[in-house]
């Protein structure tokens, strides 16, 4: 994963986790101690990538009263909805509506 970004070549998907979890195929984490400016690069990246995810869910939250709690369905039919909700809000933001009221 992080010899694909030094590389610059994109990748299909990837999971961003923070320091508690270790590196995997698909899982990357911040570069502790980072001494290279790519990893320096790196690390500034994954900070960004973070915080856009993160402002994506509380955007979700504040649109889907679902995702306020606990979803209490099967992990398939969870996935569902949240699949749902990513639709339902990339409609609205196509459509020019902004709206923050819950729905």
């Amino acid at each position: 994963m992080k010899n694909a970004f030094k590389e610059g070549r994109v990748l299909r998907y990837c999971f961003l986790e923070d320091s508690g979890s270790a590196n995997g195929n698909d899982i990357i984490t911040h570069i502790r101690n980072p001494s290279a400016k790519q990893e320096v690069s790196y690390n500034r990246w994954h900070k960004k990538m973070r915080v856009a995810v993160e402002c994506a869910f509380g955007r979700w939250k504040q649109k889907f009263a679902i995702l306020n709690e606990k979803i209490r369905v099967t992990p398939k039919r969870a996935a569902k909805v949240i699949i749902a909700c990513a639709v339902l809000h990339n409609m609205m933001m196509d459509m020019g509506c902004l709206c923050q009221r819950e729905l």
